[in-house]
This record gives C-alpha cells, structure tokens and sequence, in this order.
C-alpha cells in the first residue's frame, strides 16, 4: 500500500509539471540567399525544431518592385499540412498551414517560396524579404513559442 501511495504521488507530481509547461520554443527564419543570375529565386522558409507541429500562420513582406510571388511549394516533411497561400496584396503574402498529425525534425524546411526576380538587384536577396509575424500550434492545440530570426546581410567581398 505504501508503495502504491509514493507512485501515486510521483505520477501526480509528473503529471502536474507535464500539464503545466510550455510548449518548446521555435525559431523562423530565412537561411542566406545568394545572388543569382537566374530570374526566378528560391527562398526557403525554416523552423529550427518542429515538435508535433500541426498548425502554422505565417506573414512574410516582400520587396513589390523587385520580386513577383509565383508559388509556395511545401517540402516532403510538410507534406502532410495543407497549406493555402494569401497573395492577393503585392508585397506581403500569409501563409496558412494546419494538419491533423504533428511534423517532428530539427531545421526543418517548411516552405519554399518562389519569386521571379523583375530587375537585378544590387541589395543582398535577404534584405528584399522578411518574416514579420509567425503563430504556431501542436497538435494538442497549444501554442509553440515561437520567435522570428533577423537575418544579416553577407558581408562583402
């Protein structure tokens, strides 16, 4: 019986930490784009840990005058998700993503985003894009703290 009493009471002490902790946190960002001589880019859109994720909100702004949106194209893990993208106002597109079972991996790649660029740039490509607000959800429907990485230019040569 006393036996019965102290694993009742380390299962209780268990539980009540487990329920109470916040989900893991998480960090979006955008890895270094290099310049290309290409008229269509490739910018992939990470998270450097999913656990159970299952649903993501995601806003990102884009240089209107340089870059023309052309599709976001999910990735084999993220295959799972649906995703649907808002690109209705040039420069900003959101970027909605949910599914039923959860996507686990560290640096994951969610999302690659195509643009066809409409002039040569003299800016590095990452300072023409810019996650600016991201929400995240598991499976349990909790939300993922999650924080937005700013990314610095390359240096130049």
């Amino acid at each position: 019986m006393k036996r019965f009493s102290i694993y009742s009471t380390l299962f209780l002490i268990i539980f009540i930490f487990v329920g109470i902790s916040p989900a893991a946190s998480a960090e979006f960002y955008i890895p270094v784009v290099k310049d290309t001589d290409e008229s269509l880019i490739e910018i992939p859109l990470k998270l450097d840990q999913a656990i159970n994720l299952a649903g993501v909100k995601l806003v990102m702004m884009y240089d209107k005058n340089a870059l023309e949106f052309k599709k976001a194209s999910k990735t084999k893990l993220s295959s799972s998700l649906m995703h649907i993208v808002n690109s209705k106002i040039p420069g900003r597109l959101i970027i909605v993503m949910a599914g039923a079972m959860g996507i686990n991996g560290q640096d994951v790649t969610l999302l690659t985003v195509r643009f066809r660029l409409k002039q040569k740039v003299a800016a590095d490509l990452n300072t023409l894009v810019k996650i600016t607000a991201a929400e995240l959800m598991d499976t349990k429907l909790k939300t993922i703290e999650v924080k937005i990485r700013e990314m610095k230019p390359l240096p130049k040569p």
